[in-house]
């Protein structure tokens, strides 16, 4: 109720009591999760989802997006990798396609292009009416160009034959 009244203070509040009641509530950690993320409270939401997702790691997809993203704000690749790859394997019905996106961003920053470029795609094909549709394909036509450049750069000349 707080939240739609728009007292995130006292919201906040409320869901830390309920935790001190009962620490095992899922929903509580949820609310926190994306009252930080919101606020840009990257550590904040990093903690109330891992909370969250030790507890039901299967019931919020929408947990393992946020988790992923705050550790992809706060620098942490490898984490914000894990957790989106799991995400993604909870989400089997496809409901969160920004994990894909989110996912070709973590890895573009790995420089793995190829695998960038085939989350974008697959977000596109989710989300083809997406507010970003046109970003993520102006970033995918990005990726194809650094993927073949970097394919065109590894490869191994063959050796020279022998007189």
């Amino acid at each position: 109720m707080q939240i739609q009244l728009g007292n995130i203070t006292d919201a906040q509040l409320a869901f830390h009591e309920a935790l001190a009641a009962d620490s095992k509530l899922v929903m509580p950690y949820a609310e926190l999760a994306q009252i930080a993320a919101r606020q840009q409270h990257w550590q904040d939401a990093v903690d109330a989802t891992d909370q969250l997702l030790a507890l039901d790691p299967i019931g919020f997809p929408q947990g393992w997006f946020l988790n992923s993203a705050s550790n992809y704000y706060l620098g942490r690749v490898d984490r914000a990798e894990k957790s989106a790859l799991q995400g993604l394997r909870v989400d089997a019905q496809h409901r969160l396609p920004r994990l894909h996106f989110l996912l070709g961003a973590i890895l573009a920053l790995k420089h793995d292009y190829h695998g960038a470029a085939e989350h974008l795609r697959n977000y596109l094909q989710l989300a083809p009416h997406a507010e970003d549709a046109l970003m993520a394909q102006q970033k995918l036509q990005q990726l194809e160009k650094q993927s073949s450049q970097v394919a065109t750069q590894t490869k191994i000349p063959a050796p020279a034959s022998q007189p």
